[in-house]
């Protein structure tokens, strides 16, 4: 039958025994690498991988299969933003050669037409700017009478 080791409380001994293994180490009473030292059938054959030093790889493979993966999906996104930057380039390459062919008779005729646009835009302005200062007399005694109907409601 099996009880929990008094020291520590976490590991299950056999009633026969006094304290589990990994107390007996820690109290100096047995060698501590008969402990902690994993036996021959939980060490695993191969080599750890390269790159993340964490998984073993067999012999033969270059890295693990997770770094793989992040290896794969690295390349497919350096491709995907180099194709954007190739089609970029492209549009911008044959917006530039359409601009280039425009000769200068035609770029002076379009200034000429631009300038005509923005002067008739100042010409055609519909506010008016002429203020009559008559507009404006009466409108004081209007807001004194306001007042003192206020104030009478009060």
């Amino acid at each position: 039958m099996f009880v929990l080791c008094p020291r520590c409380e976490l590991n299950y001994i056999e009633e026969e025994e006094e304290y589990c293994k990994i107390c007996k180490a820690e109290m100096g009473l047995i060698d501590p690498n008969e402990v902690f030292m994993p036996e021959d059938d939980e060490v695993e054959e191969g080599k750890l991988c390269p790159i993340c030093k964490i998984n073993y790889i067999e012999d033969g493979e270059e890295m693990c299969l997770m770094c793989k993966r992040e290896k794969e999906e690295k390349v497919a996104a350096e491709k995907a933003e180099e194709e954007s930057i190739n089609n970029w380039r492209d549009e911008d390459v044959t917006a530039d050669d359409e601009e280039m062919e425009i000769s200068l008779s035609d770029l002076e005729e379009e200034e000429e037409e631009e300038e005509e646009k923005s002067s008739k835009r100042k010409d055609d302005d519909d506010f008016n700017y002429d203020v009559d200062p008559n507009d404006f007399i009466g409108d004081d005694e209007d807001e004194e009478e306001e007042e003192e109907e206020d104030d009478d409601l009060l």
